[in-house]
């Protein structure tokens, strides 16, 4: 009996010491002793707005950290040293997860917050934004952040806040990808989403192992030249607010009437991209078609379910004028 009463007694003096030092106030001198992070609270709020407590950290204990409770990032002098999973945890986004590998240099171009992540190159994730509702990884490379969905995920529905600059990649698993207003399926490839902007970028040409992007069920493959993506169906102008800053081509399709416009840009040289359709989802009626020359404007229109009887499908060729006149020169 008494050595129970001993040990019960040993018990609450050491809880009462742990107890002690635990509710002590720190200081920036106290984290000059590396024996007190043997026995720190991380959970205690104090601690995280000391800029001595980050420097002498050891390396082993940056996965204990609570980073929801980091109100400054900016104390942090080497954020390559946050534990990025334990962030993307921390912050709300449980279903998260960094495709890291056993050396990965590319962690040190990044830049935490408690608002997300940006990388030097100018990419910018919220975390956990709307990432949280999918099993999203991300892949830091030294040009930007890529966000895919992982294959295995129950879900396949990825929404992209308008604040956020990324690449999406479907890593030929169909994604569902929603931003803003615009909603469309990626079932090869990748986009480039920047300021609310959906964009196929140039510089793949001489790649053998790519054929382009899918996007719904039309793959596009740009060619020298960026291409804007706009899911409306209209035509754009150029040298119009959306486009006068842009050396760029776009597509723009609307699904539900099945309309396809694709226009080059003249003002820069005589560039394209190609154009073909995967299935019968835009033209049930043709199964191929390629666009590779900047003659213009192509609009395909489906109109099967016209009233009173069916119509076969509509395709207006709208040619450049500079393609027009030298058509009229060779005739004359």
């Amino acid at each position: 009996m008494i050595k129970i009463i001993k040990i019960f007694v040993f018990v609450m003096i050491l809880s009462y010491l742990i107890g002690i030092v635990n509710s002590r106030e720190y200081t920036d001198e106290n984290f000059l002793d590396p024996n007190v992070y043997k026995n720190i609270d991380f959970d205690r709020e104090d601690i995280y707005i000391i800029q001595a407590f980050y420097d002498n950290l050891p390396d082993d204990k940056w996965s204990s950290l609570r980073y929801d409770l980091i109100s400054n990032f900016d104390l942090i002098r080497d954020h390559s040293k946050i534990d990025g999973q334990k962030f993307l945890k921390d912050l709300g986004c449980v279903n998260c997860f960094f495709n890291v590998y056993e050396e990965q240099p590319e962690l040190s171009l990044l830049t935490y917050s408690g608002q997300g992540i940006k990388h030097i190159k100018g990419d910018y994730v919220s975390i956990p934004g709307t990432y949280h509702n999918s099993e999203v990884y991300y892949s830091i490379t030294e040009d930007g952040i890529i966000v895919g969905i992982d294959p295995g995920s129950l879900s396949d529905d990825l929404e992209v806040p308008l604040t956020d600059s990324v690449t999406v990649t479907s890593s030929k698993h169909f994604v569902s990808v929603k931003i803003g207003d615009d909603e469309f399926d990626l079932a090869g490839g990748d986009v480039r989403i920047k300021n609310g902007e959906i964009i196929l970028e140039k510089g793949r040409e001489d790649d053998i192992f790519y054929s382009g992007t899918i996007i719904n069920g039309v793959r596009i493959k740009p060619n020298g030249r960026d291409t804007r993506l706009f899911f409306d169906g209209k035509e754009r102008d150029f040298n119009g607010n959306e486009l006068k800053d842009c050396d760029c081509n776009y597509v723009s399709m609307n699904e539900d009437s099945r309309i396809l416009i694709s226009g080059i840009n003249e003002n820069n040289g005589f560039v394209g991209h190609s154009i073909s359709f995967e299935d019968t989802q835009f033209v049930k009626t043709i199964t191929s078609f390629s666009m590779v020359h900047n003659f213009g404007t192509i609009i395909l229109e489906n109109r099967e379910n016209e009233q009173p009887e069916p119509l076969i499908p509509k395709l207006m060729m709208i040619f450049s004028p500079s393609l027009e006149e030298e058509a009229g020169e060779m005739v004359e």
